[in-house]
């Protein structure tokens, strides 16, 4: 029985309405409603569960009805949450299963044998190409094999963020009770919307767009800051977030007098987002990197990515707009120890080491030092060497000095592709007549040399993109302006491929004749398809994603930038970007 039937029948068989529970329980008379007629369900073990077993249990005693017991009836509800497997969105359970098996490292081979099934079986229903054959059956097994399999303390904490499950750590229920809490919240999950499109969807690229360099250097970083920096004589100890603050701006301060360009590495396994308790205030970190940049100097970014899914997000968006610069190279450690104890914080220059430890959970008593000593600096500076030749890159970055790299790169992933999704900050330059074009150049006063460079380019990214839709689909997500945006804020042709000197704005004519000739295009070609989005996402940022090969973040400010993200588990981040769209 399905939660409304069960629910409804609660109701009749009490002879009460849904206006008389909402008065009891204190739940909203619509939102009975829509629990009545299945346009809501409840999550299983939520207050909502717990509210309505308890109020139909007051309502039976009062009127001397035997059997309504509210842990009964609290578990009866639970189960039927489950039994309504029968109407969902497949597409959900496609993206929240290749979810899982991503965020695990789910054998495939060892989940097939548990599921009795064929391993390509498998593969076909993580791409969305096959549905099980018996769906309830499928949810309930791959839940039961995630709790049987990932029963270490990693993998709980991960499972139990992920699913919203806590408990008073002073007093903890036992296995089984969480195991079965948890079994029941993960079926409900594998076939809801999950936690982590929201996130996304809640603007995890938003710092790439809104990126003010100067508004990040000043009202953040002076927020938990409580004096001035000073010059540090040998060394500094710092505790806690303020005193995080303080040793940024003692490092910043110092690394100043240093006469050095070598590159700066940092090691990092904290987290970076003051939204939660385990996180550390990133804005301090990077009003410092933005200050050492002034210097040209770059940086080496060592990553743990075995955090929490959920906080790896906060932390990804962080660095992103970062990566944007140029100036960085990022790697991670393949295989780090996600059960540890602890945070580590290391980052050395030619003349200091700035060192940060704490027990997870407990972050807000972090201890930090800064040292000059000569043999603490050179300590230190080996185990990020030792750190660096073990890592592994993770966000490969190109500007104009790697152009070549880049469209080798770029023909390289695409010959392989089968489907590649692209979001637009403006009309894709393969559908360009080349009669507007030079429209736009002469308007533009290009020169000779940039407008042949501008016209060669098109041409290849015809070809290109010729050849791709004879054995590939291609999905374009592209925003739309009103003559009222475009005159605010004029919209560029993207031209960061080839890394431009300046940027080439469109006028609201030339923006609607490119627009036309995309949709053109996309009815004339059976594999490309054109979605419209309203409002727009970036203004000056293009994501393609080729898929299960890589992602491609790209900046069309000047100086132009891309990164490219083949990492699996973070490119399977953005594959999932939730869009909403509207028709054309």
């Amino acid at each position: 029985m399905s939660f409304k039937n069960q629910l409804n029948h609660f109701i009749d068989e009490l002879g009460i309405s849904g206006s008389e529970l909402a008065k009891i329980s204190g739940i909203s008379v619509s939102s009975i409603s829509r629990y009545r007629n299945g346009k809501r369900i409840p999550k299983p073990d939520s207050d909502v569960i717990k509210i309505l077993a308890e109020s139909l249990e007051k309502i039976a005693k009062h009127r001397n009805f035997p059997g309504y017991d509210k842990d009964v009836l609290s578990s009866s509800m639970n189960q039927s949450l489950l039994s309504g497997l029968d109407n969902f969105d497949y597409n959900i359970l496609y993206k929240n299963f290749d979810s899982l098996i991503t965020i695990f490292n789910i054998s495939m081979q060892n989940l097939a044998e548990y599921l009795n099934y064929d391993v390509s079986h498998i593969y076909r229903i993580r791409k969305g190409e096959r549905k099980p054959s018996n769906p309830f059956n499928f949810v309930q097994n791959m839940s039961d094999y995630i709790i049987r399999t990932y029963r270490d303390a990693g993998s709980r904490r991960i499972l139990m963020s992920m699913l919203n499950y806590k408990y008073n750590p002073k007093s903890p229920p036992n296995d089984k009770i969480i195991d079965d809490a948890l079994f029941r919240r993960l079926c409900h999950w594998m076939t809801t919307s999950s936690e982590y499109d929201n996130l996304l969807n809640d603007g995890m690229f938003t710092p790439i767009k809104d990126f003010d360099i100067n508004s990040l250097s000043k009202d953040r970083f002076l927020k938990n800051q409580t004096r001035a920096p000073k010059i540090i004589k040998r060394q500094e100890e710092y505790v806690g977030i303020e005193g995080f603050a303080n040793a940024m701006a003692d490092f910043t301060f110092n690394f100043s007098f240093e006469n050095s360009n070598e590159d700066i590495t940092v090691y990092n396994t904290f987290l970076f987002h003051s939204n939660h308790d385990s996180g550390m205030d990133p804005y301090p970190l990077m009003h410092s990197i933005l200050k050492v940049l002034d210097k040209g100097i770059k940086f080496n970014l060592i990553h743990d990515v075995d955090h929490d899914l959920k906080f790896m997000l906060y932390d990804y968006r962080f660095w992103l707009p970062l990566y944007l610069s140029g100036k960085f190279h990022s790697f991670c450690m393949e295989k780090s120890h996600e059960d540890s104890p602890f945070r580590q914080f290391i980052v050395t220059t030619k003349n200091l080491a700035f060192i940060g430890n704490a027990v997870v959970g407990f972050e807000k008593q972090a201890r930090f030092i800064i040292t000059k000593n000569p043999a603490e600096v050179e300590y230190y500076s080996n185990i990020n060497r030792m750190l660096l030749k073990k890592a592994k890159p993770l966000v490969d970055i190109y500007t104009a000095e790697r152009e070549s790299e880049f469209h080798a790169l770029i023909d390289k992933m695409i010959s392989s592709v089968v489907y590649r999704r692209a979001y637009l900050s403006t009309p894709p330059l393969h559908t360009i007549s080349y009669e507007l074009l030079d429209k736009i150049l002469d308007r533009s006063e290009t020169t000779p040399e940039e407008s042949e460079k501008i016209r060669n380019y098109i041409l290849v990214v015809k070809k290109r993109i010729t050849k791709l839709l004879s054995s590939a689909k291609i999905t374009e997500f592209l925003p739309l302006f009103s003559e009222e945006d475009i005159q605010k804020r004029p919209p560029a042709l993207f031209l960061a491929d080839i890394f431009p000197e300046k940027s080439i704005s469109y006028t609201y004519s030339e923006y609607q004749q490119h627009l036309a000739e995309t949709i053109e295009f996309a009815d004339n070609n059976e594999n490309y398809s054109l979605v419209y989005l309203d409002p727009p996402i970036f203004k000056n940022t293009r994501i393609i994603v080729h898929q299960d090969i890589g992602v491609l973040v790209s900046s069309n400010k000047v100086p132009s930038s891309h990164l490219v993200i083949t990492h699996p588990k973070m490119y399977r981040l953005i594959e999932r970007i939730p869009i909403f769209t509207k028709a054309p």
